[in-house]
C-alpha cells in the first residue's frame, strides 16, 4: 500500500483536493448526476471555506479531528498470542468553546470513521473497519488484527494505521481528513526494551505534580510570585504569539547500548532519525484537540540530540536560545484571558526516533522516545511524573499558559439611531430598546478568548458569547449556542434575517454588557440584530437549560446525509478491493 504519511484535511477550494474526493466517489459526472444533494453541499462547503479565508486565515472553525494510537502489540488473555491493535478517535466540534464540562456539544448529522492496520513491508492489510454514525460528536473504534506477530517480527516490519473520516456538520458543510501513523520500534532483536530510563528536566513544575505554569509577555503579579515555572517576554507578534516551551531530557539505554552518533565504520551520523512524522506538538485541551507541530527544519532539530558517553541529551534550547521559541506563531485567540487565573491547558506530545548502537558488535537499531502530557487520573500504573525506567514513554503534567488583558469593539444602536462602539459606552448613555430609551447604569466588562459568530443570509455578523440571548423571529429568546442555520433572527424595523452559518470566532479582548437604571430587562440592537441585556442574559441562563441540542434535520440535510453515506460506502469498498489482494 502506498500511503501519504501526513495528516491531510480536505479543502474544496483546492482543485487537487476536490478532484481527489470526487474521484474516490466515482468521478465528478457521477456525483453531479446521481447525488445532486452532495454536489450542492460541496458548493456550499466551498462558500463556507471562502468565508473562513476572509477572516485572515484563522484556523478556528467548526471542524472535526481524528487521532489514533500507534499500532501496537496486543496479547490475548486467552491464547497468550500477540496480534496488533489501534484505537481510532473522532471528535466533532459544535462551533462553541465551553469551559464548563457539564455542557454537552451539539451533534453532527452524519459521519463515517474508517481505518486499516497495514503491514507496509509486505503490502498486506491486517485489519479494517468503516463505521457510520448519525447525530454524533465523539466516537471511538478499536482495530484488531488476527495476524500473529512475535516481538522480533514487530520490530522488523513497518506497520502503520491509516485512518480517515468524512462528515456533515450542522451547517450542511462537508468535512474530510485522513492520516497515517507508523509504529515506533521499541525493542531489540530479542524483544527486550532498549530504553533503561528517561529523565525529564523541562518542562518541569517546581511544585511536585502540579500543572506546569508558563507565563507569556508579562511578569508575575504579587499573587503569582513563586508559583510560575517559566516566564517569557516579548512574544507578541501583532495578533499572534510566539510559542515558547522548553524541552530537555536525559535518556539512558540498557547495558551495552549507546546513542549512535557514529556508524559501524566510525563515521559521524545523526542520532535523531530523519522522519517528519516524529516531532513535538502541542494539543489544546478542548473539544477541538487542535495540534500545533514544532516546525524548525530537521537539520536544526538534530542539533538538540547529543551524546554524553552513555547518555543521550535532548535540549531544544540549543535552537531557540533562552526563549525556547518553536519557530512558529499562534493566533492570540488560543490563549485564555481570564485575569491572571489559570489559563489555557495544553498537552505536550513529543515523539522521537533515535539511533542506538551496540558497542560490542556495532549493530545499530532505532527506538522511540515518547514524552506525554497527562493528568494524575490517567497516569498508568507503575509510572511517575518526569521519570521512567519502565519503557520508552515518560509522562509529565499538563501545561497551563497564562496571559493578560486586551480590548475589542462592537457596534451598539443608541436611542437617537446612531451606532457607537461598545468600549465607548459609559454610564448615563441611552441605548435604543423597543420598550423605550434605556439609560445605562452599569457597564460590565469581561474577558473572553473566543466568541460565537452568527452570520446571516443578508450579510450581518453577530459576535457574542455562547450564552448571550438572541431574539428569534418568533420572539422567543434563546442562547446564542442554540441558534442554528435556517432559523430567523429578529432585526431592526421588525424585519427578519435568516441564519446562514454558525461557528466559533477568535476574540482577544473584552466583552461588554449593560444594566439599565430602571432595573428592568431590555432588548437592545447589536449589529442590527435584537439581543438581550445583562438581566436578559441571566434570565435566559436560568430559564433555558443547557442541554444537548436535538438533531437539526431539514429535508436538505436529510438528503445530503443519505447520499453522502452511499458515496462513502462506495469509496470504502473500492479501497478494500485495491488493498486486500494479499491477506
Amino acid at each position: 500500500m502506498d500511503m501519504q504519511y501526513q495528516k491531510h484535511t480536505c479543502n474544496f477550494l483546492n482543485p487537487e483536493d476536490e478532484a481527489k474526493i470526487l474521484n474516490g466517489w466515482g468521478g465528478k459526472d457521477f456525483v453531479q448526476k446521481k447525488y445532486p444533494a452532495v454536489w450542492d453541499a460541496i458548493k456550499r462547503t466551498k462558500e463556507y471555506q471562502r468565508e473562513l479565508q476572509r477572516r485572515d486565515g484563522i484556523e478556528n472553525q467548526v471542524k472535526g479531528h481524528i487521532d489514533v494510537t500507534y499500532p501496537n502489540m496486543l496479547t490475548s488473555s486467552e491464547t497468550g498470542k500477540k496480534g496488533l491493535f489501534s484505537l481510532l478517535d473522532m471528535y466533532l466540534e459544535d462551533g462553541t468553546v465551553d469551559s464548563d464540562p457539564s455542557i454537552q456539544p451539539n451533534t453532527w448529522p452524519y459521519a463515517m470513521l474508517s481505518g486499516t492496520i497495514n503491514n507496509d513491508t509486505d503490502k498486506i492489510v491486517l485489519a479494517s473497519t468503516a463505521m457510520e454514525y448519525y447525530d454524533t460528536n465523539k466516537e471511538q473504534e478499536r482495530l484488531e488484527s488476527d495476524t500473529i506477530y512475535s516481538d522480533v517480527d514487530f520490530t522488523q516490519k513497518r506497520v502503520s494505521t491509516f485512518y480517515s473520516y468524512s462528515a456533515l456538520d450542522f451547517n450542511d458543510v462537508i468535512h474530510q481528513e485522513e492520516n497515517c501513523k507508523i509504529n515506533p520500534q521499541y525493542t531489540d532483536n530479542k524483544g527486550d526494551c532498549v530504553v533503561k530510563s528517561i529523565d525529564i528536566k523541562a518542562p518541569f513544575s517546581r511544585y511536585g505534580n502540579d500543572r506546569i505554569k508558563i507565563l507569556y509577555d508579562r511578569q508575575p503579579d504579587d499573587s503569582e510570585r513563586g508559583m510560575i515555572d517559566y516566564s517569557y517576554s516579548n512574544v507578541r507578534v501583532g495578533n499572534d504569539v510566539k510559542i515558547c516551551l522548553p524541552i530537555q531530557a536525559e535518556v539512558a539505554f540498557t547495558d551495552g547500548l549507546v546513542p549512535a552518533d557514529k556508524d559501524s565504520k566510525g563515521n559521524a551520523m545523526d542520532i535523531l532519525v530523519d522522519n517528519e512524522f516524529f516531532r513535538p506538538k502541542l494539543i489544546f485541551y478542548d473539544n477541538s484537540m487542535q495540534e500545533f507541530f514544532y516546525n524548525y527544519p530537521y537539520d536544526k532539530i538534530k542539533q538538540c540530540f547529543t551524546r554524553n558517553q552513555y547518555i543521550l541529551n535532548i535540549d531544544f534550547s540549543t535552537i531557540g536560545g533562552k526563549q525556547d521559541y518553536w519557530n512558529r506563531n499562534m493566533s492570540m485567540h488560543n490563549y485564555e484571558t481570564a485575569q491572571y487565573e489559570v489559563g489555557r491547558t495544553v498537552y505536550l506530545n513529543a515523539d522521537f526516533m533515535v539511533r542506538v548502537r551496540q558497542e560490542k558488535f556495532g549493530v545499530i537499531n532505532s527506538t522511540a522516545i515518547c514524552i506525554r502530557s497527562t493528568t494524575s487520573e490517567k497516569l498508568p500504573d507503575g509510572y511517575q511524573y518526569y521519570y521512567t525506567n519502565n519503557g520508552q514513554s515518560v509522562y509529565i503534567p499538563t501545561i497551563s499558559i497564562r496571559w493578560g488583558c486586551f480590548a475589542e469593539d462592537t457596534m451598539i444602536t443608541m436611542a437617537e439611531g446612531v451606532k457607537k462602539r461598545a468600549d465607548e459606552i459609559r454610564s448615563g448613555d441611552v441605548l435604543f430598546s423597543p420598550s423605550g430609551p434605556a439609560k445605562v447604569k452599569v457597564v460590565y466588562r469581561g474577558n473572553e478568548q473566543s466568541i460565537l459568530c452568527i452570520c446571516t443570509e443578508q450579510g450581518r455578523k453577530l459576535k457574542i458569547t455562547p450564552d448571550h440571548p438572541v431574539v428569534l423571529d418568533s420572539n422567543k429568546i434563546v442562547r446564542g449556542r442554540n441558534v442554528r442555520p435556517g432559523q430567523g433572527l429578529k432585526i431592526a424595523d421588525d424585519k427578519v434575517d435568516k441564519v446562514k452559518w454558525v461557528y466559533e470566532v477568535p476574540y482577544v479582548g473584552k466583552v461588554y454588557n449593560f444594566e439599565f437604571e430602571d432595573g428592568k430587562e431590555h432588548i437592545i440592537i447589536v449589529e442590527d440584530i435584537f439581543t438581550g441585556d445583562y438581566i436578559a442574559q441571566n434570565s435566559c441562563l436560568n430559564s433555558e437549560p443547557v442541554q444537548k441540542q436535538p438533531p437539526h434535520r431539514t429535508p436538505q440535510t436529510q438528503a445530503i446525509v443519505e447520499q453522502l453515506s452511499a458515496l462513502e460506502r462506495i469509496k470504502h469498498a473500492a479501497i478494500l478491493q485495491r488493498t486486500s489482494t494479499k491477506r
